[in-house]
C-alpha cells in the first residue's frame, strides 16, 4: 500500500495575517451593511409613493376607466373577400388545381 502524504500549505498566521482576515472581513461586512442602509431607505421612499398611488387609484377608479371596458376591441370596418384565382392570374402565375 503507497504511503499517503498530506502536503501542508502555509503554517500558523502571523500578526500581519490575521490582520489581513480581519481587514478583509471588516470590508466585506462594511459593503454588506451600506447595501442593507441603502435598500431601507430606498424601500422608506418607495413604499409610501406605491401606498399613496394605490390608494388615489382605489378612491378615483370610476373616473379613470379599465381599456377594456370601451368594448371587446373588435375593429368594425369595410371588407371584401379576393378569390385567389384573380390575385394569381394577376400576378402571372397558374392558379392551383382543384
Amino acid at each position: 500500500m503507497p504511503h499517503v502524504r498530506f502536503i501542508q500549505v502555509g503554517g500558523r498566521l502571523s500578526p500581519a495575517g490575521w490582520l489581513l482576515v480581519f481587514l478583509t472581513l471588516a470590508l466585506i461586512a462594511g459593503i454588506a451593511i451600506a447595501v442593507a442602509i441603502l435598500a431601507l431607505s430606498v424601500f422608506l421612499i418607495v413604499a409610501p409613493v406605491v401606498v399613496l398611488a394605490g390608494f388615489a387609484y382605489y378612491l378615483y377608479r370610476k373616473i379613470w376607466p379599465r381599456a377594456h371596458a370601451h368594448g371587446d376591441g373588435v375593429i368594425e370596418g369595410e371588407y371584401r373577400v379576393i378569390e385567389s384565382e384573380r390575385i394569381e392570374r394577376k400576378s402571372g402565375r397558374e392558379p392551383p388545381q382543384r
